[in-house]
């Protein structure tokens, strides 16, 4: 089917070509506008050297000296231009300009350029998510040696990408609310007043836009780009959930829907993010005017997210990591009971924004003895190990869940885990510095970081579209996990273009020497013990390779 015969018959396909086509003629637009004098100069000198007659050596010098003095004034007309606050249509105009864009991701002279290890911190946040969502992808491959993809991912190295919280709650809802804390606490100490509408507004004009983008390209695109035995469950299936769901996204509203019916599920970290604002700013508020009151609520909202998680854990029966045998309903469940509530993932937004009251009322200066610093610094390395260690035993086979044992863990490691990376944040003897004397190093740092959203947005579509696009049953590589070329792909989706941007799975049952192991010790979850990853192949399987 041509082009032409496809926008005539699918209405949404040539509405998202039109919005591209839009938003391309807008950059331009932005980019000629930006330049314009430049342009008319040259325009105006081609025009006036083919009409001319010709000129002495006397004139041209007088000529020369002219064209120096009119280039000064043209430059201190731009200057003057650049001051002076331009219109409100320029400067949506100039929003949608690539080279000033670009000049703001790379900019060192920022306020989060006194944190580099928040930077280096987003961008292991971003790798943790998207090899997640490869961990999570590939029980949907037809692999012929499942066993052995099995017993690879059993290891304890895949243990940090076997915890959502990790990456997505306390790397990213903690340094979120550390930055807007200390966005929040430096425009009270100027101004002893905060914009609140104006600064919701422009957080929502940064991230929605984004995220409408990048759901239509799924939505009404992307379908039409491929096809495959996995194609109308992965990427149709995926189209009809954003068709449906869209407008809870421009109204960032993602977690108001179950984790299964989301199209784009790790959008709902921007809703989260959007939604605890509101919190952090009342806080930041109280502590400039009623600092009593501010500790009280703070507290009490600490208190208040412990006591759900642990008493939704305990009585829902929820798992805190992908483990082996680990049936697809709790998967689910956990994610909409503990990953889209508001009030269970406020700890470690809440954390980050004391890290940055206390930097900010210390002036950045923590004077702290030695022997002190290397006590923190031990109990900082305690957390993390009894974060990744706790969880360990559901790696192997013979993993018996409790409820008891998910609950305490879901509980109190994002307290523990946020002391730990708050620790690190405030006492790391990284600062500007480090960033002025290695500018080269720190500028593709801070970019990526800078990028966080759309990359985590990039990585879902282009792990969405290579999952659907196999055709045949293949051996299980580590690339399945890591692709270099995925990686490329995700990179160039963000820089070429002008956006700067689950199914249910129940695959065959669990090893027959596991389930006899298991009726010796059984488990208090009333959930049946299917794997998401089963290590044998089903009878139907096996007549078709046969």
């Amino acid at each position: 089917m041509t082009l032409s015969k496809l926008l005539a018959k699918d209405n949404n396909f040539a509405m998202g070509i039109f919005f591209i086509g839009a938003l391309t003629s807008a950059c331009v637009l932005s980019t000629v506008w930006q330049h314009w004098d430049w342009l008319s100069s040259k325009l105006t000198r081609l025009t006036t050297t083919t009409t001319r007659a010709p000129q002495t050596d006397d004139d041209e010098r007088t000529e020369e000296v002219e064209e120096e003095v009119t280039d000064e004034q043209q430059q201190a007309e731009q200057d003057a231009k650049e001051k002076s606050a331009p219109p409100v249509h320029l400067r949506i105009l100039q929003a949608f300009s690539p080279q000033r864009t670009w000049r703001l991701l790379v900019s060192l002279e920022d306020q989060d350029i006194d944190f580099p290890l928040i930077h280096l911190l987003r961008i292991l946040a971003t790798f943790m998510v998207y090899v997640n969502l490869k961990f999570i992808m590939a029980g949907h491959l037809p692999l012929t040696n499942r066993d052995a993809f099995v017993g690879t991912v059993n290891r304890y190295w895949s243990l940090p990408y076997r915890l959502p919280l990790l990456p997505s709650d306390l790397l990213l809802l903690l340094l979120s609310g550390f930055l807007n804390a200390n966005q929040l606490s430096h425009q009270m100490e100027a101004t002893c007043r905060l914009s609140f509408v104006r600064n919701v507004a422009t957080k929502a004009c940064r991230y929605v836009p984004t995220i409408l983008a990048v759901l239509g390209f799924q939505t009404w695109i992307l379908p039409h780009l491929g096809t495959g035995p996995l194609w109308q469950l992965l990427v149709a299936e995926n189209a009809r959930l954003c068709e449906e769901n869209m407008w809870r996204s421009a109204l960032s509203m993602q977690n108001t829907a179950d984790m299964e019916d989301m199209c784009s599920p790790f959008t709902v970290q921007l809703s989260l993010d959007l939604q605890l604002y509101f919190l952090g700013a009342l806080i930041v508020w109280l502590y400039f005017t009623d600092p009593e009151a501010g500790f009280f609520l703070c507290g009490a909202f600490h208190a208040m997210s412990v006591a759900v998680r642990y008493s939704r854990t305990q009585r829902e029966h929820l798992a805190p990591s992908l483990f082996h045998g680990l049936h697809v309903n709790k998967f689910y469940r956990t994610a909409n009971l503990i990953y889209t509530s508001p009030i269970t993932r406020a700890t470690s937004y809440l954390l980050g924004i004391g890290a940055a009251l206390l930097f900010r009322s210390e002036s950045g200066v923590f004077r702290i003895p030695t022997r002190f610093k290397r006590a923190g610094w031990a109990l900082a390395v305690l957390a993390l190990a009894w974060c990744l260690w706790s969880p360990a035993a559901g790696l192997t086979s013979k993993y018996v869940y409790k409820s008891t044992d998910a609950a305490a863990y879901l509980a109190w490691s994002p307290l523990i885990l946020g002391l730990a990376i708050c620790w690190m944040i405030l006492i790391a003897p990284l600062d500007k510095s480090i960033v002025q004397r290695f500018p080269h190093i720190a500028r593709p740092v801070v970019l990526l970081s800078r990028l966080e959203i759309p990359l985590q947005l990039a990585s879902y579509v282009v792990v969405l579209w290579t999952t659907a696009s196999v055709k045949e049953p293949h051996q299980f590589l580590m690339s399945d996990l890591i692709n270099l070329q995925e990686i490329a792909c995700i990179c160039y989706f963000n820089f070429s273009g002008p956006l700067l941007t689950q199914s249910k799975d129940k695959d065959g049952a669990a090893d027959d020497a596991s389930m006899e192991e298991s009726t010796e010790l059984k488990s208090d979850s009333p959930e049946p013990t299917d794997s998401i990853w089963p290590s044998e192949s089903d009878p139907e399987d096996e007549k078709s390779s046969e």
